[in-house]
């Protein structure tokens, strides 16, 4: 039986899922997507709001900070968390049931993929080199329903060691304005950065989960997150060539 604990762990979990999910396959305001991706790629070092309702739910808090799966990133009622190296592959690995060596292996394909230098000077692996099915320059998954199912479901396939990558802030993702165009660079941090080979014991409730990821995939929608001045990642797809 899951503790609160763990449900409060699987809403933040869920929370940053359907941030990341937000952007892709599905055109927005280039403006709102703007600011999704900066929050994106903002989650490993401001961290994600968590607001605590109750003193039952400060010491939930306070527990998973003993138990080193959280860093308290403020000390007001509104405050911000991140979630641990360990306790980030701790929770995708129960949620997908996948395994350390799955998301290694990832890890390594990204390393070691060919670059592409967009047209904003940046050298990333394209989605495309990773998700076989897509084609190049996604020409074969969008043919069809039929490629672009199986495309969807290697896109998932990929995504669920990718994501925890995102999250620990060791992977920057870059994508185009419909959501079909993307590549990944290696962020400095992911440069020499190593999955931990022993993770901590969790029980996650997937349910909450799951209600965690809807209501983040609705709420970012309509209320993106306000990312300041700071440049764009971003960009329509004909900027891409």
């Amino acid at each position: 039986m899951e503790t609160n604990t763990d449900q409060m762990l699987s809403r933040l979990a869920g929370h940053i899922e359907g941030l990341i999910w937000l952007p892709y396959s599905r055109e927005m305001e280039n403006n709102t997507l703007n600011r999704v991706m900066c929050a994106i790629g903002d989650i490993a070092e401001a961290g994600i709001p968590l607001r605590c309702k109750d003193v039952d739910e400060r010491a939930e808090l306070a527990d998973l900070v003993a138990r080193g799966l959280l860093a308290r990133l403020g000390r007001t009622q509104g405050q911000k968390v991140r979630l641990n190296a360990p306790c980030i592959f701790a929770c995708w690995c129960s949620y997908w049931d996948i395994t350390t060596e799955s998301i290694v292996d990832v890890f390594n394909q990204i390393k070691e993929a060919p670059k592409v230098v967009t047209p904003w000077k940046q050298p990333v692996v394209m989605g495309y080199d990773l998700v076989k099915t897509a084609g190049k320059w996604w020409n074969t998954c969008t043919k069809s329903d039929e490629a672009w199912n199986t495309y969807v479901s290697e896109l998932l396939d990929i995504h669920k060691a990718i994501i925890p990558l995102m999250v620990c802030g060791w992977l920057r993702t870059y994508i185009s304005s419909s959501g079909l165009v993307w590549g990944i660079d290696l962020t400095e941090a992911g440069k020499n950065a190593m999955i931990p080979k022993s993770l901590p014991t969790i029980s996650l409730d997937f349910d909450e989960w799951d209600k965690a990821y809807k209501e983040s995939l609705s709420s970012y929608a309509r209320n993106p997150p306000d990312n300041g001045s700071r440049v764009s990642r971003r960009l329509p797809d004909s900027a891409w060539r």
